[in-house]
């Protein structure tokens, strides 16, 4: 029961769809692969304060000179986490990060 003088505020709800893709399904020491991940919002509400953790695997490093490149928000690849802060319905964002195969 809810008292007549009483709100009921209800969550806002938010659907984050988060895709990577790899360039390339084989590679030798030397290669350049690139990561591309893809972050959707799916609504129905804007998503705030995203932070996205995304680790290098074993086996790669990032290529010297080449930053990667964060269409919104930044990437620090010390502690893998993508902050893209808020994300309205529908928005999608991308994170391309160039590495070199060790």
């Amino acid at each position: 029961y809810v008292f007549p003088d009483e709100q009921c505020t209800l969550p806002k709800l938010v659907d984050v769809q988060l895709t990577k893709i790899l360039s390339a399904s084989t590679a030798k020491r030397g290669d350049t692969l690139t990561y591309e991940l893809t972050a959707t919002n799916q609504g129905p509400s804007t998503a705030t304060q995203i932070k996205i953790t995304d680790q290098l695997p074993s086996g790669v490093s990032l290529k010297t000179g080449v930053a990667p490149l964060a269409q919104q928000g930044s990437y620090d690849p010390v502690t893998g986490i993508w902050d893209l802060g808020n994300l309205s319905t529908g928005q999608t964002v991308n994170l391309v990060i160039t590495v070199t195969v060790d």
